[in-house]
């Protein structure tokens, strides 16, 4: 299984690799922190990303280009312009865009082609939080089908949303209403789940679900923007703990 833990942590089996999630519209620095956070990783420091405007795709490219080769560098785009999106992947030096727009259909495919096959591309749906559970659970099951028919993606995140915000709500959704989706995902599609995790509710979640991976960004933070080493340790721990179940 893979957990994508904010910066992120990517699990493959047991084994614990970083993986490095750039937000490029401008939102994240850096800053150093122990390893130990990410015990199964080699090197004894890492920049951990913190919020804070004006970082450009050069300034990514700059930590990107210094990551081992088997590290995923995953960019989050809340962008409808394909041209700009895979300019950015392009110059960072990303391996995969995650677009945050919801299911639009054209936008994937047309990054697809653009990127034509170096980076891989996440579309984000999402739970609507103010609508009735059992209607989004369908809308999202007839859009996975869609999203697995056209044969593009091979992961998808599914995040919360609330009052326009197209994601870091920091808000759980329905997990009960929700695993039916999850558990009847199409054949090649892998689903993340995010939306309100945090080391306290993602061993629940993960039994609950079975996602392909867990998604966390403000769940770590021990202030708005700043990520919590000791955070991040307990949110690992307790996801190992619901993976064994």
């Amino acid at each position: 299984m893979r957990w994508l833990v904010g910066l992120c942590v990517r699990y493959a089996g047991t084994l614990a690799i970083l993986t490095l999630i750039a937000l490029l519209a401008g939102l994240w620095a850096t800053r150093s922190a122990p390893l130990d956070v990410f015990p199964d990783f080699v090197p004894s420091t890492v920049d951990i990303q913190t919020e804070a405007p004006g970082l450009t795709a050069q300034q990514v490219a700059a930590i990107t280009r210094a990551l081992p080769d088997d590290v995923e560098r995953i960019g989050v785009f809340d962008s409808d312009d394909p041209k700009e999106i895979v300019v950015a992947v392009s110059e960072a030096g990303l391996s995969a865009a995650q677009l945050h727009r919801g299911y639009d259909e054209a936008l994937i495919a047309r990054v697809s082609d653009l990127l034509d096959g170096r980076a891989e591309i996440i579309p984000v749906l999402h739970w609507q939080l103010d609508l009735d559970h059992s209607r989004t659970a369908e809308r999202l099951s007839a859009e996975l089908e869609h999203i697995a028919d056209a044969g593009i993606v091979r992961r998808v995140l599914v995040d919360s949303k609330l009052n326009g915000a197209s994601g870091g709500t920091g808000v759980s959704f329905g997990w009960t209403a929700a695993r039916r989706v999850f558990s009847q995902a199409p054949k090649g599609v892998q689903l993340i789940l995010a939306g309100g995790l945090k080391p306290d509710n993602v061993a629940e979640a993960i039994r609950e679900l079975n996602p392909g991976g867990v998604d966390v960004a403000s769940g770590v933070e021990a202030a708005a923007g700043k990520k919590s080493p000791d955070l991040l340790a307990g949110f690992i721990r307790a996801a190992r703990d619901g993976e064994k179940r």
